[in-house]
């Protein structure tokens, strides 16, 4: 291998766009934050680039609503791929969600939550 590219130098961050095929600048709950703070343009960091759904999941918070910004339940390849009939995984790291105070099972239901169907640490 001669050149190798990332699409951030941090690994959440990198790891958000592997999953969801954006920058993490583009990940809901960062565009969310950004408009809630008016700090443009929008801050990349690992607790901002979550599969999160900030269009759906808050519907009852219409201000902080964002535009296309079901991460979790749409807009990532663990949906895609499982919407055209192939089995979906993730193993390993995962730091997608927050999983301050959970214990292994229920950060293995999020990620589930999120398209992939086969979890393991």
């Amino acid at each position: 291998m001669t050149s190798a590219y990332a699409t951030s130098p941090k690994c959440g961050t990198s790891r958000y766009s592997t999953v969801t095929g954006r920058y993490a600048s583009r990940s809901a709950v960062a565009r969310r934050a950004s408009v809630r703070d008016s700090v443009f343009p929008v801050e990349v960091t690992i607790p901002r680039a979550k599969l999160e759904d900030w269009d759906l999941a808050n519907v009852n918070r219409a201000s902080q609503a964002i535009e296309d910004g079901a991460d979790c339940s749409h807009s990532n390849i663990a949906q895609a791929f499982s919407k055209n009939g192939y089995v979906t995984g993730m193993v390993g790291k995962w730091h997608l969600t927050d999983s301050s105070g959970k214990n292994v099972e229920q950060v293995k239901t999020e990620v589930m939550g999120c398209g992939f169907q086969k979890v393991s640490a």
